[in-house]
């Protein structure tokens, strides 16, 4: 607001269009109607008046430029001015005298920059002003920020039409580098320093949805460690061979943000997930009868606070894929609903618990039968009642028609079934498809972006050093001779053997950003990216070996969820999905497989895509 004189104001303000919008006070009365000044803006409004009859308004436009209009005593200028410059701070404007303006602005580095209007034109170039000033959270915000995108610096320009699509359409955005939180907020490594800005979005922007731009390679990994959980012999597989224990990836560590009393729940304290400080997170020993407790010395209780989703790019055209999926899915349009749910017979129970999601869900109270197909894959026999056997053809002629599809069953990294019956040429086959689905897999390794470390896989420890540990061929227990080897080095670990190193195998940590791996990506990486822009719009999957039953309830509370929200947002259905599920898993019960600890478990199941993503509704 700004007054030009003696019982005049003028006020400024953004629609729900953002545009910009004006009204007068004109002595004795109030305009009668809203005047529409145009534009598309960012930030609120900043607005002066150097003199009688003459205002000028400022703000920043969808691309962070900073334009400007003026009422020149008669009528407004004609189109809004573009004064150039890159901002992520609201303007502000300043007239120290007749026909004077400067204003001011913070840029990407977030110096403070300033131009002039000196009377007849503007100061040629921005003027770098210096200094380090706000948080990157809250530059350019106008008011909560109800969705936070973190990424690496190279992907931040192929996000702003995202940015820009969200906004637009009512879902508050902001979007940071990493590298710009590292000044603000403070951490023992990358994850650390990402976990603090996302508990200050949390508490100070009403943060509920974090989406995270990168695969392992470009977006920072916290591993949790089990002690006690290894690998077999070569000669005995069923013999543990001694090793302190497995590095396991987990994108819960970015989600749970505090400790937690009671149930209901109170936020306690920050939770870094390292109370005793000796660098293992969320430790946990393997089958160890009370892991709530007895062998938690970090104090970690696993519940999310956020929901957090990461999105598996490798480079920009990835994030571009991904992004114009996203843009694509969420335009107004009538989209059919239907369900593929797909079932492993190898996996005995695979029918039971696939029933179990349907008819625990409610999901039939909201759809038709005619709108759900179940589909047996790798099956000879005759199939149970309501199911056909299906090819893997099968599968994704009806995944790239639906709005879901589940699996359950046997799987791995890169494929679902026993034998890796359908893999990433299978999901090819969906890449004409519009529909998009949210793909739910309950298998082992499904979604595995990273393997746990030291063993299954080549890693990078924290200074850089790579390594290949794995069973010493022949290598029985209580045998003298070497255990273990790194094919890299060539080092052995063994007992009573010339050269070797003692055992148990002391793991070298693994770096936070794995090696570039290349073509070698996550089965969520066909879904959502390669084979845009059909595929899938969302995946979830589990990082390493689990039985199904967990992954399977957590999916029956998923779907629960969907079936009963008015305006479904997929990061709001599965928060509350993984708060269901904690809440059930409060104490290891008998029978009860080892992963369903929830702070072992909700890590253990990923979610790739975007939180923020709004479903259909089957309401």
């Amino acid at each position: 607001m700004v007054s030009w004189g003696s019982n005049r104001l003028d006020i400024f303000g953004l629609g729900t269009n953002r545009s910009m919008y004006h009204k007068a006070w004109l002595g004795d009365e109030w305009q009668a109607n809203w005047e529409n000044l145009g534009g598309t803006f960012d930030s609120p409004p900043s607005v002066v008046a150097w003199g009688p009859n003459r205002l000028d308004i400022f703000g920043l436009g969808t691309d962070r430029s900073m334009y400007h209009k003026a009422w020149m005593g008669s009528v407004w200028q004609a189109n809004w001015e573009n004064l150039g410059g890159v901002f992520t701070s609201a303007p502000n404007v300043v007239a120290w005298g007749s026909n004077r303006l400067d204003t001011f602005g913070l840029g990407t580095d977030y110096a403070m920059y300033h131009k002039a209007w000196m009377g007849s034109a503007w100061q040629a170039n921005w003027e770098n002003l210096g200094g380090v000033f706000s948080s990157p959270l809250e530059s350019g915000a106008i008011g909560p920020q109800k969705l936070l995108i973190i990424a690496p610096d190279d992907f931040m320009s192929a996000l702003q039409p995202l940015v820009q699509h969200k906004i637009q359409s009512g879902m508050s955005t902001t979007a940071v580098s990493i590298s710009s939180l590292t000044p603000f907020f403070q951490g023992v490594d990358d994850p650390e320093t990402i976990k603090n800005a996302i508990q200050y979005a949390y508490e100070n922007l009403s943060t509920q949805y974090v989406m995270l731009i990168g695969n392992a390679h470009r977006f920072p990994v916290r591993y949790m460690f089990m002690h006690g959980l290894s690998v077999g012999y070569s000669g005995d597989p069923n013999a543990a061979i001694p090793a302190d224990g497995d590095y396991i990836p987990s994108d819960l560590y970015y989600a749970n943000l505090y400790h937690h009393t009671g149930i209901p729940w109170e936020k306690g304290p920050f939770d870094n997930w390292d109370a005793n400080g000796n660098g293992l997170y969320n430790e946990g020993t393997w089958g160890d009868p009370d892991p709530f407790t007895l062998t938690n010395p970090d104090h970690v209780d696993g519940l999310p606070d956020v929901a957090v989703g990461r999105v598996p790019a490798d480079n920009i055209q990835d994030v571009t894929a991904y992004v114009n999926k996203v843009i694509a899915y969420e335009l107004p349009q009538g989209r059919s609903l239907s369900f593929t749910f797909v079932a492993d017979q190898l996996y005995g129970s695979a029918v039971q618990l696939t029933t179990g999601v349907v008819t625990g869900s409610g999901l039939m109270g909201s759809i038709s039968s005619g709108q759900a197909s179940y589909l047996l894959i790798e099956n000879t026999g005759n199939p149970p009642p309501g199911w056909i056997n299906a090819s893997p053809a099968d599968v994704a002629n009806s995944a790239k028609l639906s709005t879901w599809v589940s699996y359950v069953g046997h799987g791995s990294p890169h494929a679902w079934g026993y034998d890796s019956v359908f893999g990433e040429a299978n999901v090819a086959e969906t890449a004409e498809g519009s529909v998009l689905p949210v793909v739910f897999a309950a298998g082992c390794s499904t979604g595995e972006f990273v393997s746990d470390h030291p063993w299954n896989a080549e890693y990078v420890d924290v200074a850089g050093i790579r390594h290949n540990f794995g069973p010493y061929p022949g290598a029985k227990p209580g045998v003298d001779g070497p255990v273990i080897k790194d094919a890299i080095s060539g080092q052995l670990w063994g007992v009573n053997c010339s050269g070797c190193n003692p055992l148990p195998l002391i793991s070298p940590k693994p770096n936070v950003y794995d090696y570039d791996r290349g073509a070698d990506l996550c089965f969520a990486y066909p879904w959502l990216i390669a084979n845009a822009p059909g595929g899938g719009i969302a995946y979830f999957g589990e990082v390493g070996v689990a039985e199904d039953p967990m992954g399977a309830e957590l999916e029956k509370y998923l779907l629960a969820a969907y079936v009963t929200a008015s305006s479904p947002i997929l990061g709001d259905l599965y928060l509350k999905a993984q708060q269901q599920y904690w809440g059930k898993h409060q104490t290891l019960q008998p029978n009860q497989d080892y992963h369903s600890v929830p702070r072992f478990y909700l890590g253990w199941m990923v979610f790739f895509g975007d939180p923020s993503l709004r479903l259909p509704p089957l309401q």
